[in-house]
């Protein structure tokens, strides 16, 4: 008799969940934490959608971080991209780097750039032409050579620190180590190769 009841209130409360407008459920999801977002778009197809779409990111990007509706003109080789993107983007500059917020942005992007490029594609460009890209994406954006270097530094070894560990990634670094024996032949004790 109880399990009947049970039942029926499962029932009542997925109806009344069902029958919610989209830029309700988005009010709703974007207070929950993104930890929990990949299991909550998998729970309808209504709500996987919500995640495709681009409302639900735009109010996301608003409520987490308001300073970004200040964007100033986008520096740079590297792509700015849409609400998703900026989001993610922001979110590895607070939680991976926690550098200050003027740049959070931009490391952010850098960094799934620099991550992309290595775990996406088979055959990624010499490590010296994502390394210039990188230091280029600073220098635009006003910051000195040698806080560029600085960052490009931190966020390659951020990258390869967050790397699967499979044999993509073991290739991977065995090419990298490769390229910077080739480029240091002249000096016998070099260690990293500008």
């Amino acid at each position: 008799m109880t399990g009947n009841r049970d039942s029926d209130t499962l029932t009542l409360v997925d109806n009344s969940f069902g029958k919610l407008p989209d830029h309700l459920l988005i009010e709703i999801f974007i207070r929950l934490p993104v930890s929990e977002w990949a299991q909550i778009s998998c729970v309808k197809k209504q709500w996987a959608s919500l995640f495709l779409g681009e409302c639900l990111w735009q109010a996301a990007l608003m409520r987490t971080f308001p300073s970004a509706s200040q964007a100033k003109r986008w520096p740079g080789p590297i792509p700015q991209g849409l609400s998703k993107r900026r989001f993610a983007a922001l979110y590895v500059g607070k939680h991976i780097f926690a550098l200050d917020n003027d740049i959070d942005e931009i490391v952010g992007h850098t960094y799934l750039f620099l991550k992309e490029q290595l775990e996406l594609s088979n055959m990624p460009p010499p490590s010296g032409i994502l390394h210039g890209t990188i230091i280029d994406q600073f220098i635009t954006s006003g910051k000195s050579r040698d806080v560029a270097h600085e960052l490009a530094s931190q966020i390659w070894l951020a990258v390869l620190d967050n790397l699967e560990e499979n044999l993509h990634t073991f290739l991977l670094l065995k090419r990298l180590a490769l390229e910077g024996d080739v480029s240091c032949h002249s000096a016998p004790f070099c260690v990293y190769c500008i």
